[in-house]
């Protein structure tokens, strides 16, 4: 079964993906010479020549609106992060700002390097690991040198850290969730 094309801009979308939805603009139709075409530019960039997306888009079968397709090819070297995007219509030399917005886009899973899309829990999580780890062969937790004093975290309290940001990362996987189900069975006593 096919999903339903959406018929507005999306909000999120993800590099490497084929975007498509369609549109249609009240008083400009194809059928009238009416051309629809986007500008996408790259919000997050922190140069000043920010990423340019451009392309027209194709009228439907009826001829009433626009069918946009934007081919997986031309997202893939995409940016993650906020696009601001402009649809407009021209005919001739007349041009017309129609709609404007912003989208959010997600990483190539394909092209992202190993570890770029951890959240901030889960780095916590992997750093308090990685001490626990280092500890685990060093368990010195505090010492002083020329009148220096150097206090470590104690191990048990790394343990909690762990216990609460394993949590927050069960938490993030399985949003809407609670914790994990236990079976539990009540068994009167015998006489």
């Amino acid at each position: 079964m096919t999903p339903p094309i959406p018929t507005s801009e999306p909000d999120v979308v993800r590099a490497g993906d084929t975007w498509k939805w369609s549109k249609a603009v009240d008083g400009y139709t194809p059928a009238d010479g009416w051309a629809l075409k986007y500008d996408f530019h790259d919000a997050s960039s922190s140069s000043g020549t920010n990423t340019l997306l451009q392309f027209t888009a194709t009228p439907n079968a009826q001829n009433t609106g626009w069918d946009i397709v934007v081919a997986a090819a031309t997202t893939a070297p995409l940016l993650s992060g906020n696009w601001k995007w402009r649809a407009y219509v021209d005919k001739g030399s007349e041009r017309y700002t129609v709609d404007v917005g912003f989208l959010f886009v997600e990483a190539n899973l394909a092209t992202a390097p190993a570890g770029s899309q951890l959240t901030q829990n889960e780095k916590m999580l992997a750093a308090i690991q990685s001490v626990l780890a280092g500890r685990a062969t060093n368990d010195i937790e505090s010492y002083q040198i020329a009148g220096r004093a150097v206090n470590k975290i104690p191990i048990s309290e790394l343990m909690k850290l762990e216990n609460v940001y394993i949590a927050k990362v069960r938490q993030e996987r399985n949003p809407g969730k609670f914790g994990v189900l236990h079976e539990v069975r009540f068994v009167r006593p015998g006489p």
